[in-house]
């Protein structure tokens, strides 16, 4: 598992968070005939959507924070050649191995 790829998921949650409320924010005045609709319909859904803290009732039954929660529970391993960490579910009888060194080491199999 790439903890760099876990981070940045992170950060773009809170990036389209954060563009969805600069986005309210500039219809609300700039648009104004169009805010009302806007923050009665996609923008909640979008909300809702990516996590349960917004001020909408309802929302999403899984949401882009659930899946994060989720990732972040997964039992996880390291690589027995390059260190990376890996989910556990992938450790087989000859150790862990991360994906490419799984390959490598299927290679040098195969050349034996």
């Amino acid at each position: 598992m790439n903890e760099e790829a876990i981070t940045r998921l992170k950060e773009i949650k809170e990036e389209i968070k954060a563009l969805l409320y600069e986005s309210r924010e500039i219809i609300q005045t700039e648009f104004t005939d169009e805010y009302q609709t806007a923050n009665s319909y996609w923008i909640p859904h979008i909300a809702g959507a990516l996590d349960k803290d917004h001020e909408w009732l309802g929302g999403s039954t899984t949401t882009f924070q659930d899946t994060l929660d989720s990732i972040n529970e997964l039992e996880t391993a390291v690589c027995s050649v390059c260190g990376d960490t890996i989910l556990a579910g992938l450790v087989g009888e000859d150790g862990a191995f991360c994906a490419d060194c799984a390959e490598e080491e299927a290679k040098n199999e195969v050349q034996l």
